[in-house]
Parts: C-alpha cells; structure tokens; sequence
C-alpha cells in the first residue's frame, strides 16, 4: 500500500517532466570515437556508395563537437574501400576492383574491431565511448565486416557469409560490455534494429515500461543503463542510402540526418578536418545533446518516410524507454 502512495505522488512528476529520467552525464570525461565504414569493392557482396562519407563524417563531426565542448578524445577509423580499379562497369557488369591489403592495420575485420574495442577497456567510469558503423547488415542484425582472406570473399560457395565476416549482435555488445563508462552505438545498416531488441546477453539493451515501473517500486535496486542504441531500421526492414547534394556524394538517409543533428555543413570539403562547426547543434534542447534528442531530429528530419505503408520506408529505433543519456552539454 505504501508503495502505492508513492506512485501517486510520483505520477505529476512525471507527467511535468515528460516521462523522462536522464541518466548523469561523462561531463568532462574523455570521448572514445570508433567508426567502421565498408563500401564492399574487392568483395562478393553487393557494393555500397555512401558507407564510406559516413564513416568519415561522423568521426570528424564528433571529434569536432567534443573539442568545441573541450572534451579530449580517441578518434579510431576503420575503412575497407577496396584496391585498384581493373575494369570499369558496363551495362551487364559492375565495376571490377581489388581487394585491400589484408595487412592493413586499418582493415575492419571482425577481429581488428574486437580489438580496438578491447583497447578500450581501462577507460573512465566517466569517459564516453560511441561505435559508428555504416555497412550491409544480416537479417539477424549482424553486421558484415571485412574479410581477412586476400581474396575478399564474404560469401562462401554455396552464399553463405562466412562467419568472420559477421559481426553478431551478441559479439558486439559483449564487446561494448567491457568498455567502462557511458556508451552509444550508431548503426546504419539493414535490420539494424536486432541491436535494439532484447539478446541474450547479460547486458539488456532494452526497458519496457512494465518492468521499468516493476523495478523501480521494487526492493531491487534501479540500475541504469549505461549502453545505448541509435539505430538506423527496425529489426525486420532495410536501410538506405541515397545521392545528397552532388551527384557523387551519397549517404545513408538516416547518417545524413545525424550528420544535420550535430550540426555538420552540407559543403563537402574534401579536407573534412578543415571544415568549421561553430554554435549549437540542431538536434539539442536548452543546450543539451541527449540520445533522445538525436533520435527526435532524425525521425523528423530524415529524407525518407519512417511510414510503413510507403515500398521504400526506414524508421529509426533507440532504446531506453523512460531513459535517456546526455551525449553533450553546450
């Protein structure tokens, strides 16, 4: 009963405060930045155009929004886009290219990622790590990484990916897992939304509210999460990428839109370190930069319906529930 009397009281709180509890922000804490992109050249999948902007994009603008804020960080870029060009496309063929050099260091292989995220592992309680990546995803959420054969195959004989080349939601977030302090994944790719889902790690990416409520009025103690998830899909639909303002600058709709959310210019310097971001990103509220005021900006913003009923549609997912995290605060 008492219990009860509680959440009476409670009830206009949160009503007055929109449902939202924030967990603490990494305020002054380092920011750790790894960003995978994939364009598939050299490879037997299907090649991919705006992967590789993303991937830089995003590492520049959040190096960028951090030092503006004066937050010292780790920046680590892993790009596969392939070697030398041996044939171009034709109407019945698609451009033939090299494969990168296994002994790239740079190379995002399952194992080369495993590793940079292990690196991680000494970091802050109150440092804040973000994993970008813009690539192919399975229908069961597993992103598909590069290949450490010379020869660049991910698809076996009989197409099936090999299983180096699939980076499993359970493998990813065991990863994450291990990393101290706040953290965010930004996943492009299709059925991006698995990471979203509940999984059968010990670490649970998702609260509905029953069991948000349930623990929180119980004798159990309230833990917060500290991982969070921006996702480009839901965990049944594809992703997509698309030309934006030049005829040779592609993106994904959903990293295009996060890029405008953290105040990234639209003029595609070719020196991205050069490009300036002055003021306030879009996507903040009274100066603050949260996972759900990302989420809000790109569903709104996105150059794609997020409406089922449209052929072509891709709805961002996040979770948390009740939850949010401050990313920046201005």
């Amino acid at each position: 009963m008492k219990k009860r009397y509680i959440l009476l009281l409670l009830l206009p709180l949160l009503l007055f405060t929109s449902c939202e509890f924030f967990t603490d922000e990494p305020s002054k804490g380092n920011v750790h930045v790894v960003s995978v992109g994939l364009n598939y050249h050299g490879t037997n999948a299907n090649y991919l155009q705006g992967t590789l902007n993303d991937a830089r994009e995003l590492q520049e603008v959040l190096k960028k929004v951090s030092s503006n804020i004066e937050r010292n960080g780790t920046f680590s870029l892993l790009i596969q886009d392939g070697g030398v060009l041996i044939s171009e496309e034709t109407y019945y063929k698609r451009a033939q290219y090299d494969y990168d050099s296994i002994s790239d260091v740079d190379l995002p292989t399952k194992s080369k990622i495993i590793e940079i995220l292990s690196e991680l592992k000494d970091v802050n309680d109150n440092d804040l790590t973000i994993f970008t990546y813009s690539g192919h995803g399975d229908d069961e959420g597993a992103l598909i990484v590069a290949p450490p054969r010379a020869d660049g195959s991910i698809f076996d004989g009989s197409s099936n990916i090999y299983d180096d080349c699939r980076f499993t939601v359970k493998e990813l977030l065991d990863a994450m897992e291990k990393i101290p302090g706040k953290k965010l994944l930004l996943i492009d790719s299709c059925y991006s939304g698995q990471h979203v889902a509940e999984s059968s790690t010990s670490l649970s990416t998702v609260y509905s509210d029953y069991n948000f409520y349930a623990k929180f009025f119980s004798d159990e103690s309230y833990d917060l999460s500290n991982l969070y998830v921006l996702s480009a899909s839901a965990n049944n639909t594809k992703s997509y990428e698309d030309y934006f303002d030049e005829a040779d600058h592609n993106h994904g709709y959903f990293t295009y839109a996060l890029l405008d959310a953290l105040g990234w210019p639209r003029s595609h310097n070719t020196d991205l370190s050069s490009v300036i971001i002055d003021g306030i990103p879009p996507a903040a509220r009274n100066s603050v930069v949260t996972v759900d005021s990302l989420y809000a900006y790109v569903l709104k913003h996105q150059l794609i319906s997020s409406n089922k009923l449209y052929l072509s549609h891709q709805h961002p997912m996040t979770n948390g529930g009740a939850m949010d995290m401050v990313l920046f605060n201005f």
